[in-house]
């Protein structure tokens, strides 16, 4: 992930350097950003048929490296334009797989995968919020906004416990170093927040909670011990987040702060098609899946 960290130091300092210059074209107060913290992030996949579950992947990054930028615009008249972007820089991660494959018992397969990497991970949004009331020392807003995710990991190797003549009678290992699994979710999300502020002193206080929908989002799923694929397609999902923050004023516009956000969403039943070397079969309402993450991180604002 190291190409990626290199893409965006120069990105952020585009939203720099585009910050001053909106600030030396008009009158209008726009800040920047930009800060590392820690991610941690998790997903998991359901294979359905009808009721009965058969497979759940469950996936996770503890303590993901993370690159953060933000832009925020004041355009007056009360209305304000927030542009933020999250990548990840380094990452390992983790892979826990199970099967039903007898209606009513206990997982009969299991896999698990210790040497699993966190290929990338991006989160951009772009919010528009405005005034409902405030003055210098406090205010609250609400706004609409949208967000998009990008999250894919590979495993490689791993231990097995299989149910083949009986129940769990079968134990064994994949090949080290070997990608068995990769999985990649695509998650644009609408949301609605209300959005405040409490300025103490030198410190800012800022907290928001978001409440939208997933649209339209998708996994895919390589099994590239099997030569197989799935992408699966979802139906409107909620999602609910929430973030905090304080700021520490070095100056009238350079602040230290710390801020921290979450987010959650569990996809409604979608469809699943399944494509291999003998072609491709289609289920509907046959998949399943969710996404969490939580940031916390440090940096510094620079207010025009």
């Amino acid at each position: 992930m190291t190409a990626t960290r290199h893409a965006f130091l120069p990105l952020t300092a585009g939203l720099l350097a585009f910050s001053c210059g909106m600030a030396l074209a008009n009158d209008e107060r726009v800040g920047a950003s930009i800060g590392v913290g820690l991610a941690n992030i998790r997903a998991h996949e359901t294979v359905f048929s009808g009721d009965h579950k058969l497979s759940q992947l469950e996936w996770q990054s503890k303590a993901v490296q993370v690159l953060r930028g933000s832009l925020d615009i004041d355009v007056g008249s009360g209305w304000s334009v927030k542009l933020e972007g999250k990548t990840g820089i380094n990452g390992n991660g983790h892979m826990v797989d199970y099967d039903w494959l007898v209606p009513g018992a206990d997982w009969t397969h299991r896999s698990e995968h210790d040497d699993t990497g966190l290929d990338h991970y991006y989160n951009g949004s772009v919010e528009v919020n405005r005034l409902l009331f405030g003055d210098s020392l406090q205010n609250l807003s609400v706004g609409i906004g949208g967000r998009y995710t990008d999250v894919k990991w590979t495993a490689r190797g791993g231990d097995f416990v299989y149910s083949v003549d009986s129940f769990r009678d079968t134990i064994g290992s994949f090949t080290s170093g070997v990608a068995g699994i990769s999985y990649q979710q695509k998650i644009p999300v609408l949301y609605a927040t209300l959005n405040g502020e409490q300025t103490m002193g030198r410190f800012r206080l800022t907290g928001a909670l978001e409440v939208g929908a997933v649209i339209r989002n998708r996994s895919g799923d390589d099994h590239w011990l099997r030569n197989l694929r799935v992408d699966d397609s979802f139906k409107l999902s909620p999602m609910f987040g929430a973030k905090a923050g304080i700021e520490y004023s070095l100056t009238q516009n350079i602040a230290l702060y710390l801020d921290g956000s979450f987010e959650a969403t569990k996809f409604r039943r979608g469809d699943a098609e399944y494509a291999d070397t003998t072609g491709n079969t289609y289920y509907e309402d046959g998949a399943g899946g969710g996404f969490a993450a939580g940031y916390i991180g440090t940096g510094v604002r620079g207010s025009f």
